[in-house]
């Protein structure tokens, strides 16, 4: 009995001496500086800033394509957590910090790319360049040019380093069968996942958009024409393709398209439906979209880095005009590299730019568990992506569905999602059922819109982890612990997720309150003389990291004395 109270009179004094110490200030640079944000890279010999398959390529043909990767970038986070600090909560300030970091990036990138452009506009002239254009969401520039020119570029001390413009070819998944039938009926993977559970309660995705960087969509399809955010209700042969369109390819289409497919089914499973036949998981939602993969199904870096730069902020038809307020919620990314387990952070900044910018990243893990651990690839791998793997109706991980870990720390992939045996629109009209990894991420992008239907003041990293912390655990003989690298921390549950946004955190009592009862409700359990309940650990966990212990009663109690300003605190 000593024993126990000398323990609780221990963690008492380590409480009181805490509240006595205050907060430490947010750290930053100094106001005003020139080049705050800027992140200068330093680059290699001449010699070593040419990837050798442009070296190899630049021996064989007359002009070679390549992007060019300048030395100053941008921090990105830096800028979005200083615009945060003076903007408003929900969308207002959402749309605050996308302008701060496109404005950031925009400025950097044309101050960098003045000369070189002028350079390039010279060879041009000569015959030397075909063609150029730059890129501000990544410092970058993509040039065609004779092998003198490329080499000419690897001499400035003002270029990083010069990269193939590569090719990504979408694994396409496997169509189990198409055609016209309707079925008037939930699909089994929203239901699964709990959407219409969410519906009951009024959240069916409203006032989300979510974009789609894929083969394109199918815009007239019933089941998802008047959900285009282009859509005219007016006069639907008459949409607004400004902003709500973008296509990377070559030829361009003036009008969302897709003869491939893939792009509308994963577009169909995010938010499609045509009365009772829901095969969408947030069907009040909205889509916009940019096609960087033809008809094969073939994508290069540069058509990425330009759908990826007009999700960040759209732009009108003729690419002009950029819009960060226009930004969507999320983007869908149901594509990644051919090689298991690539750890090229080619695309890396870009997804880093989005989320600085508030935007989910949702990825598909990608089809290659059959090389097992370490599967997953880039971008599914970055740690700023949400990787999605795919289960089956009995919750079992898909055999095809890449593994973690990745080349980082951390669990990879993060969430789990339906992707076997997933019907869903298709190409001219139809409807499909189809199979992969590219067929789970929509129903995680799907989950999301449903969550910030029910709480538009998330931010991106609040949404991720509402949705890995709710996520229901999945384990099996050959991931036995939880969470694994097969379906990481569980399927995802809409229901569960917006649930949660109930709770208050700190208030164990259910008093509605947060209050010293609470605090020491939180003491005891972190010296194991109280077992909590679900619902009391999932309040308890006042700084959200996933574990209830004697920090989460130092911050509740802090709290109470009003040192800290909301819960979960997360410093």
């Amino acid at each position: 009995m000593n024993y126990i109270y000398n323990k609780l009179r221990y963690l008492l004094f380590l409480v009181v001496l805490v509240l006595l110490i205050p907060a430490a200030p947010i750290s930053g640079t100094v106001s005003g500086a020139a080049g705050r944000y800027t992140v200068y890279e330093q680059a290699p010999p001449p010699a070593e800033k040419i990837d050798p398959a442009v070296g190899e390529a630049l021996a064989g043909k007359d002009y070679v394509e390549v992007l060019v990767k300048l030395t100053r970038q941008v921090d990105t986070g830096l800028v979005a957590r200083d615009a945060l600090r003076h903007a408003p909560s929900g969308e207002g300030g959402r749309a605050a910090v996308r302008a701060a970091v496109v404005d950031e990036l925009r400025a950097n990138a044309d101050a960098c790319q003045k000369s070189l452009m002028l350079y390039l506009e010279q060879e041009r002239c000569s015959g030397n360049v075909l063609e150029y254009r730059g890129y501000y969401i990544v410092n970058m520039v993509f040039v065609k040019a004779a092998p003198a020119v490329v080499k000419q570029l690897a001499r400035r001390a003002d270029v990083k380093l010069i990269l193939p413009n590569s090719v990504i070819q979408m694994e396409l998944p496997e169509i189990v069968e198409s055609g016209e039938i309707i079925s008037q009926a939930v699909e089994w993977g929203v239901s699964r996942i709990n959407a219409p559970a969410a519906w009951s309660q009024g959240y069916m995705g409203q006032g989300v958009v979510v974009g789609v960087i894929d083969t394109g969509v199918d815009w007239q399809h019933e089941a998802l024409q008047t959900k285009w955010r282009g859509c005219n209700p007016s006069n639907p042969g008459s949409p607004n393709v400004d902003y709500n369109w973008f296509d990377a390819t070559t030829p361009k289409s003036p009008l969302p398209k897709d003869a491939n497919g893939h792009g509308t089914h994963v577009t169909g499973t995010i938010l499609g439906s045509a009365g009772a036949n829901q095969i969408g998981a947030a069907p009040g939602a909205q889509w916009i979209a940019a096609r960087a993969f033809g008809d094969d199904g073939r994508a290069y870096s540069s058509t990425l880095l330009s759908a990826g730069q007009f999700m960040l902020a759209p732009t009108d038809r003729n690419g002009q005009n950029p819009r960060p307020d226009l930004a969507p919620h999320i983007v869908n990314n149901s594509w990644g590299s051919e090689i298991p387990g690539e750890a090229d952070e080619w695309f890396r900044p870009m997804v880093q730019a989005w989320r600085s910018a508030g935007i989910l990243p949702v990825f598909s893990a990608g089809n290659d568990g059959g090389h097992g651990p370490g599967s997953i690839s880039n971008p599914a791998n970055y740690p700023e992506s949400l990787a999605v793997a795919a289960t089956d109706s009995g919750d079992k991980l898909a055999s095809f569905s890449s593994r973690g870990p990745g080349y980082m720390e951390g669990i990879k992939p993060e969430i789990s999602a339906p992707g076997v045996g997933i019907r869903s629109s298709y190409n001219n009209g139809g409807y499909a059922t189809a199979q992969g990894t590219s067929m789970a991420a929509p129903h995680v992008s799907g989950a999301a819109a449903l969550l910030l239907s029910a709480n538009a003041n998330l931010d991106v990293d609040e949404l991720q982890q509402v949705l890995i912390d709710t996520a229901i655990p999945l384990t099996d003989p050959a991931y036995p612990e939880w969470p694994n690298y097969g379906y990481g921390y569980g399927l995802v549950d809409a229901l569960a997720a917006i649930n949660s946004l109930s709770t208050i955190y700190g208030d164990l009592d259910g008093s509605g309150s947060v209050n010293v009862v609470d605090a020491v409700m939180v003491l005891r359990h972190a010296a194991s003389l109280l077992s909590l309940t679900p619902e009391q650990a999932a309040a308890a966990d006042a700084n959200g990291d996933g574990y209830v212990n004697i920090a989460d009663a130092i911050i509740v109690l802090r709290y109470i004395a009003g040192l800290v300003g909301e819960l979960p605190y997360r410093p």
